[in-house]
């Protein structure tokens, strides 16, 4: 369960680096991502109660689709990402945080992506959604 926690934390911090970028401005976007998340969350809960491989299929392909999503937007963006300075949220989680280091044993990655620009930001969230998506696959199958 701690590793659910890690990867939900992350996942928070993404959520929040894209606040940062101006993400939560309007008021029809926060309200669409809130009440979405909730009924996501239901589906959740009952495919996990009903069948808990499914559930964890389902948010495999949702982390292997948000890999692909980020994947794309950083090659059709970047030039214009390295010339932006990186998020100060982002660059202090992913160069000192104690959070970042909950989820080192988790993904086997320890080592400290460096974080300069945008694009350093993205990139290091395309690689966390590819460490979720890992995961998830192995839960599939295990008795975890």
């Amino acid at each position: 369960i701690r590793e659910h926690f890690a990867e939900a934390d992350n996942e928070a911090l993404h959520l929040l680096v894209m606040e940062e970028l101006g993400g939560g401005a309007e008021f029809m976007d926060r309200f669409l991502a809130q009440h979405v998340a909730v009924i996501y969350f239901w589906i959740c809960v009952v495919l996990y109660l009903v069948a808990p491989s499914m559930a964890y299929n389902m948010n495999e392909l949702i982390e292997i689709h948000a890999f692909e999503s980020y994947e794309k937007f950083i090659r059709d963006n970047e030039c214009d990402l390295r010339g932006q300075p990186a998020v100060p949220l982002a660059k202090a989680y992913y160069e000192t945080s104690a959070l970042w280091d909950s989820i080192c044993p988790i993904t086997g990655t320890c080592t400290r992506p460096s974080v300069e620009s945008l694009f350093d930001v993205f990139c290091a969230i395309r690689d966390d959604e590819a460490k979720h998506a890992t995961s998830l696959a192995q839960y599939q199958f295990s008795d975890k």
